[in-house]
């Protein structure tokens, strides 16, 4: 019985650690992520999530890369703000895109 619970636990803990995940929470969440690809315009993570970058930002994603490290942060709503660790802390504004 209690291994029910520990594996339930180990879920919850899971489940709730997942980046944004429908939360309504307004205060700034960050987490650590990578890049799995990114085209200038968009940026796929290995968490799964997609961003759209606003407008302006494609000279700063065209160097970005597969593997990079990043840290995405929460900003409002769907707003984020991505910093590119393995490019000196680039960072650029984006929405996340819910498929």
């Amino acid at each position: 019985m209690s291994r029910i619970f520990v594996i339930a636990g180990l879920i919850l803990a899971i489940g709730s650690s997942h980046a944004f995940a429908q939360s309504n929470d307004s205060s700034q969440a960050c987490y650590n992520d990578n890049i799995i690809n990114t085209n200038g315009r968009s940026i796929r993570t290995g968490s799964g999530l997609t961003f759209q970058s606003y407008p302006g930002s494609s000279a700063t994603l065209s160097f970005w890369a597969p593997l990079d490290k990043i840290t995405v942060c929460r900003l409002s709503g769907s707003a984020v703000e991505i910093t590119n660790l393995s490019k000196k802390d680039q960072q650029v504004k984006a929405l996340r895109k819910y498929n």
